[in-house]
Parts: structure tokens; C-alpha cells; sequence
């Protein structure tokens, strides 16, 4: 599929629906090293620190849940918006996007790629599936005494697809097809 999704149309619904087309800025680290990141430098740990010093938060656990919260919110706004306006979804592959953990919306996401995939329900939420499969902020949040995948904003996502995964089969990954981001339990949508 490759419905045309003016990024422009997006911005003025809203600050989190922005998505800026291709190339970021210097700052900005394709989202697939925020998953991975090299040892020198970790993205997501510098978003966690700020959200914790802009918070005030007495504890780090509330910094992760938000920069996560923050991270997946800009995420299924582009998608959601893109579904509602064009009847598509922007491939947001990590390796695609780009993210600025210092930016705010709607400076802070872009996108290297214009291909698009259809809009119904399974594909919107693989599309954005990997800001919670991948990392967890939590492994970056040192003195949070939270196993990966433990805070608020990666729990509930997480447990919703284990109340759907019933179902849900097949082993195919985000965008229908299996391969690195494959997970088992995802798939096509089966009657009950």
C-alpha cells in the first residue's frame, strides 16, 4: 500500500500528531539505536534524567513511566491521526524514525521513508508496537529496583496484549511479517 500521507496536514491537529519528514537534525538518533544504543551514549537514559528534573519526581520509576508514556503517545498520535485523515498508517519502522531525546513535540520525531500500510487495528498497533517491545526505559533507570518492562506505561500495554492474544495468531511481526520484530502470539485477527 502506499497512500500518500501528507506529513504537513498532520502538525496543525495537534503538537503530538507532528511528524517532520527527513533529515533530523544532529541530535537525533534513528530510534533503533534508543533501542540498542551504543555504550558511550544512551538517549533514552538522557530523556528519563530530564523528565526526572522537569518533574521533580521523588522517584525515577515516574520519570521512566513518563518519558515511556511520552515516547508512546507521540507515536500513536501520528499513527491514529494518519488512520483518521487518510485511511493509512506511515511505516514508523524504527530503523525509519528518528528521535531527539532533548526535543519536545513537535520538534523532537522524523521519518525517512514514505511508504504507508493500511489502517485497521492490528496494523496501527504493530506499527507502534516497538516503543514498548523493544526496551524498556527501566533498564536504563538505575536505583528504580524494576525488573525491564515493570513500570506503569509498559505493564498495561503488555497486558492487554496478553488478554488479546487469544485472539491473536500466528508468529508474524509488526506489519504482518515475521523476521527481527517478530513476537509470537501476534498475527492476523482470528474470530473467537
Amino acid at each position: 500500500m502506499n497512500t500518500p500521507i501528507d506529513l504537513a496536514e498532520l502538525a496543525p491537529v495537534g503538537g503530538f500528531f507532528a511528524l517532520r519528514p527527513a533529515p533530523a537534525p544532529g541530535g537525533a538518533v534513528p530510534l533503533v539505536k534508543v533501542y540498542d544504543p551504543p555504550t558511550d551514549a544512551d538517549p533514552l537514559a538522557f530523556r528519563v534524567g530530564k523528565v526526572a528534573r522537569r518533574l521533580g519526581a521523588p522517584e525515577e520509576r515516574i520519570a521512566v513511566s513518563v518519558a515511556q508514556l511520552g515516547l508512546a503517545a507521540r507515536l500513536w498520535s501520528v499513527a491514529l491521526g494518519s488512520a483518521a485523515l487518510y485511511g493509512a498508517v506511515p511505516d514508523l519502522d524504527p530503523a525509519l524514525l528518528s528521535w531527539d531525546a532533548d526535543g519536545t513535540s513537535p520538534d523532537d520525531l522524523w521519518l525517512a521513508g514514505t511508504g504507508t500500510l493500511p489502517a485497521d487495528a492490528v496494523t496501527v498497533r504493530n506499527v507502534v508496537q516497538h516503543v514498548i517491545s523493544r526496551r524498556s526505559p527501566t533498564r536504563c533507570a538505575p536505583g528504580t529496583g524494576s525488573r525491564p518492562g515493570c513500570c506503569g506505561a509498559t505493564r498495561a500495554p503488555r497486558s492487554r496484549e496478553r488478554a488479546g492474544s487469544a485472539r491473536l495468531g500466528g508468529a508474524a511481526g509488526p506489519r504482518g511479517r515475521g523476521g527481527a520484530g517478530a513476537r509470537p502470539g501476534l498475527g492476523t485477527l482470528r474470530p473467537p
